[in-house]
Parts: structure tokens; sequence; C-alpha cells
């Protein structure tokens, strides 16, 4: 896992390239749980953004994550029944 993308209601003030600090919060089905962990930071750096007519969205690079990290994120995709990776294919 190296990218991520961040679909949002509002804009961020950023450009391409600019580097964020973001906090991730994993999901939980219990929501005791889940309101009392704590965050867990990771860098990203702006890679796009485009505009759709309800969202904002984002293409975030990961910076320098630990192994720790990786582990949390690939919870939080699987959670959602996703895959932490993904291969495009050639068409």
């Amino acid at each position: 896992m190296s990218s991520i993308r961040l679909k949002l209601a509002q804009p961020l003030k950023v450009v391409e390239s600019d580097s964020l600090d973001l906090l991730i919060q994993q999901p939980s089905d219990n929501w005791a749980e889940y309101d009392r962990q704590v965050s867990f930071p990771v860098r990203a750096q702006v890679k796009w953004q485009t505009r759709s007519e309800d969202c904002h969205n984002y293409g975030m690079e990961f910076l320098a994550l630990d192994s720790e990290s990786r582990t949390r994120l690939e919870a939080c995709i699987k959670y959602y029944n996703q895959s932490p990776s993904y291969s495009a294919s050639a068409a």
C-alpha cells in the first residue's frame, strides 16, 4: 500500500506536491471502541486533485510508512471489504 484516494465534501487548501500529516482512525463495529481509540499519524503528499459535482478527490501518496502504520491502514481498507492493494491491468 503506497497511496490512497480521499473523497471529501469540503476542499483542502493544498496544491499538488504539498505534504500533509493525516490522523487515521480505524473503523470499528463497536462505537465505544472507535471513540476511545488513539488516531495514528501518517504523512502523505498530494499527487493529484479533482472536483466532481458532490465531492473533492485527492490522490495521496504515503511518505515513509512504517510497518505498523501499513498494517493498520491495510486493516482499515479490509474492514470495507476492499483489497489493500491495487494493480492496474493493461487494457
